[in-house]
């Protein structure tokens, strides 16, 4: 029996949780990851951001997503892989409470988050609790904070990017297979 076999056979002792932020640019996904984090200290957490991701593809935002999709999801999976499944199995061995897994970035198409969602289901053999946070669409007030927060693009290429998404988004729903949704829309204010 291999070692993949045994954990397939072997139910985690406690559900991961999972939380995926999902929201246009400057709709408050990261002020809220920031004060989760402050809630669920002092338990660990695995942080999988966007931002880092998309910006290591050439140093740029891609503008059109879908071609993106599939480089984006092999980015995120490596990360799922190395950073979260490897402390969620040795918090396994040593009986503690696994990682809280914090995925923060626009996820707006549907097709993306279910493909995530079977990724991190099939890490867990199902044993896990998935949450999706929804910012929305966003507005005039969150392209706003984005470019007066922003310090790596300019105003135009952040227009671009908001517009972009704005007009590609697709509202979560139960298809997806997430556990919860927490509706954020509209709930997050200019500082």
């Amino acid at each position: 029996m291999t070692k993949k076999d045994r954990r397939k056979e072997t139910p985690l002792k406690m559900k991961p949780e999972v939380y995926i932020l999902c929201g246009n640019v400057g709709t408050g996904k990261t002020t809220y990851r920031n004060e989760l984090i402050e809630t669920l200290s002092p338990n660990k957490y695995v942080i999988i951001n966007n931002d880092n991701i998309l910006l290591s593809f050439n140093g740029i935002y891609p503008i059109n997503y879908r071609e993106f999709h599939a480089n984006l999801l092999k980015a995120m999976r490596e990360l799922l892989y190395k950073e979260w499944s490897y402390e969620a199995n040795r918090c396994y061995i040593c009986n503690e409470k696994p990682p809280f897994l914090i995925i923060d970035n626009m996820n707006h198409y549907s097709s993306l988050r279910e493909e995530l969602i079977k990724k991190i289901r099939a890490l867990c053999n199902d044993s896990v609790k998935i949450t999706i946070v929804n910012f929305g669409k966003g507005d005039e007030i969150s392209l706003k904070r984005r470019i007066e927060d922003s310090r790596d693009l300019s105003e135009e290429r952040w227009v671009e990017v908001f517009n972009k998404v704005q007009k590609e988004w697709q509202e979560p729903n139960e298809k997806e297979g997430y556990d919860f949704i927490i509706n954020m829309k509209n709930k997050m204010k200019k500082k």
